[in-house]
């Protein structure tokens, strides 16, 4: 970003990347395949702000945001479950996201 010109970065599309992009984190889809349900990780998925995004966005750039629903849907589903399920000292319970 450093080397583009400053009318390039302010213009409206790339803001919109730039919010995306730091409302997936710095994640993949495919890193949600390969990754468990780490508290760290789900906190930098900001599934609100891409969710508002998509709301937001034009044909082209929700078909281009498609790629990320998998990953994003499933840390905002187990940040949900978290925050949803009963936990005890001893024993955490949580919902299955398996049957969602």
């Amino acid at each position: 970003l450093g080397k583009m010109r400053r009318e390039v970065v302010r213009s409206a599309p790339m803001q919109r990347a730039l919010r995306i992009k730091a409302a997936v984190g710095s994640g993949t889809a495919e890193d949600a395949d390969r990754e468990t349900l780490r508290p760290s990780v789900i906190s930098m998925v900001d599934f609100h702000a891409f969710f508002r995004e998509l709301r937001r966005a034009d044909y082209f750039t929700a078909c281009l945001m498609h790629k990320h629903f998998d990953y994003v849907r499933k840390y905002a589903l187990a940040a949900l479950n978290s925050s949803a399920a009963p936990s005890t000292r001893s024993k955490k319970s949580e919902l299955p996201l398996s049957d969602l």
